[in-house]
C-alpha cells in the first residue's frame, strides 16, 4: 500500500489518540508531500477538538528552533525533559508551525517569573483547553504569575499541584474570572485549613465540577471549610486522599449541607477508623456513585454504620481495599441485600482467607458486578482461588482468571 493508501485506511477509522499515533508515525522525518497534507489537514479539521494530538519528540529539533511543517497537525504538547532549556522550549512552541495548542504539559519545568510571562505571550497557547504546570516550583509568586496569564482564565483544566502555592496562590487563583475551569488539580500543595479561604471566598468557582485536594494537610477544620464554600456547589468529583481529615472530618462532612451534588468522593488514605459517628448520614449525599475509603483502617465492627447507610443502594463504585476488614468484614460485606447499583467492588488487601472467600461467593448481587479486586489472582491460596472461581452468580468474565489460577494450581498437584 502507498503512502497516500496508508494515510486514507487510517482517517477513515473513527477519530482517536490512538489512530492519529499510527498516522504521525507515517512521517517519522518530518516531511510530508503536498497533496497528502492537504488531504489529512482537511481531515484533522474536523475531528473533535478534545481528542489530543501530540507533536512527537522525533520533530523537536535538540537545540531548538523551527518545527517542521507536519507538526501544524498536532494540538498537544507535553515536554518529558524538565531540564530542557527555556530558550529552546520558546523555540518549539514559537514556531509557526505550533498552531491553536489546546493542551500543554509542562511538569516540572522549573523557569522564573519573567520567563512564564513571556510563555503566555506565544500566539499557540492563546487557545489552551488544558495546563498542566505541576511540581514547577511556582511557590506563591510564581502562582501569581500564572494567574496573570491572557489564557487562563478560558481554561477547563489546571494542574498546579507540587508547587507550595499557598493562601496567597490560591487567593490568586480565585480571583480569576474563571468562564469554561472544569476540573481543578491542586494535590501536595501544603494547604492547610487556614490556607483554603480561596475556595471559600472565591466567586468564580461555578463551574467547577472535579477539585482534587489530595495530599494536603487540611485536616478536620479544612473538611469543613470545604463543604460549607458556596462556590463549590457545582462540584461532582472530589478527593481529599490523604488529606489526614480522621473520623472527626468525615463526621463534619457529613453534617454540614454544601457539596450536594457529588458523584464521586475520594476518602483514601485519610486516618478514618470509626465510622459510628456518621451512621446514616452520608445518605445526604443523594447523587454519590462512587466511594473510596481504600488504606483507612476500619475494621469489621465498622461496617455496620457503613452498610445500614442510605448511600449503599445508590453506590455503582465501592472501594473498601487494604481496611483491615478480614474474613468477618468480608461476610459482613457478602451478606448485605443493599447493594441494588453496585458495579465495581475493590476488596484488595483485605487478608481473605477461605472463610471470607466461601461467604463473598454466595453473596447474592455478584451477578451484577462489572469489576471485582480481591488482589492479585495469581497470589491466592486454592482454597480462596476454589471458592471465587466456583461463585455461582459471578459473571463469567470475572470467573475466568480465578478458573484459570484453578485449574494452574491443580496441575502442580
Amino acid at each position: 500500500m502507498d503512502l497516500f493508501g496508508e494515510v486514507r485506511s487510517i482517517l477513515q477509522e473513527p477519530p482517536s489518540p490512538s489512530s492519529f499515533f499510527r498516522l504521525r508515525g507515517l512521517f517519522e522525518d518530518g516531511s510530508c508531500p503536498e497533496e497528502v497534507f492537504v488531504y489529512i489537514d482537511e481531515h484533522l479539521g474536523r475531528w473533535p477538538p478534545n481528542i489530543p494530538r501530540y507533536i512527537p519528540h522525533m520533530w523537536l529539533p535538540k537545540d531548538g528552533g523551527a518545527l517542521p511543517r507536519v507538526a501544524s497537525f498536532c494540538n498537544a504538547f507535553v515536554l518529558t525533559d524538565s531540564d530542557t532549556s527555556f530558550e529552546v522550549v520558546r523555540s518549539w512552541l514559537g514556531s509557526e508551525h505550533s498552531r491553536g495548542l489546546s493542551l500543554l504539559g509542562l511538569p516540572r519545568f522549573r523557569i522564573s517569573a519573567e520567563q512564564w510571562q513571556m510563555l503566555g505571550e506565544l500566539d499557540a497557547l492563546q487557545a489552551l483547553d488544558y495546563l498542566d504546570v505541576s511540581g514547577c516550583g511556582l511557590g506563591e509568586e510564581g502562582s501569581a504569575v500564572i494567574c496573570s496569564l491572557p489564557f487562563l482564565k478560558g481554561l477547563q483544566t489546571l494542574d498546579v499541584s507540587s508547587n507550595a502555592i499557598g493562601e496567597e496562590g490560591l487567593d490568586a487563583l480565585a480571583a480569576v474570572p474563571w468562564s469554561r475551569l472544569e476540573t481543578l488539580r491542586t494535590r501536595a500543595n501544603s494547604l492547610d485549613a487556614f490556607a483554603l479561604g480561596g475556595f471559600v471566598r472565591g466567586e468564580h468557582w461555578s463551574t467547577v465540577r472535579t477539585l482534587d485536594l489530595s495530599n494536603n494537610p487540611i485536616g478536620e477544620d479544612g473538611v469543613e471549610r470545604i463543604a460549607r464554600a458556596r462556590g463549590l456547589a457545582s462540584v461532582v468529583s472530589l478527593s481529599f486522599a490523604y488529606c489526614n481529615i480522621t473520623s472527626g472530618g468525615l463526621a463534619r462532612l457529613a453534617r454540614g449541607d454544601g457539596l450536594r451534588q457529588l458523584e464521586s468522593l475520594d476518602l483514601s488514605s485519610t486516618s478514618i477508623e470509626d465510622l459510628s459517628e456518621n451512621a446514616h448520614r452520608l445518605e445526604r449525599f443523594s447523587k454519590l456513585r462512587e466511594l473510596r475509603l481504600h488504606g483507612n483502617r476500619l475494621r469489621a465492627e465498622n461496617l455496620a454504620f457503613l452498610l445500614e447507610d442510605g448511600v449503599i443502594p445508590q453506590l455503582e463504585v465501592l472501594d473498601l481495599s487494604v481496611t483491615a476488614l478480614g474474613d468477618e468484614g468480608i461476610a459482613r460485606i457478602a451478606r448485605c441485600d443493599r447493594f441494588e447499583s453496585l458495579r465495581e467492588l475493590r476488596l484488595a488487601g483485605n487478608r481473605m482467607n477461605a472463610d471470607g472467600a466461601r461467604a463473598l461467593a454466595q453473596a447474592t448481587w455478584l451477578s451484577g458486578l462489572e469489576k471485582l479486586d480481591l488482589g492479585l489472582v495469581n497470589d491466592a491460596r486454592l482454597d480462596v482461588v476454589e471458592a471465587i472461581a466456583n461463585a455461582p452468580l459471578l459473571p463469567e468474565a470475572l470467573k475466568q482468571p480465578w478458573r484459570d489460577r484453578h485449574a494452574r494450581l491443580l496441575a502442580r498437584g
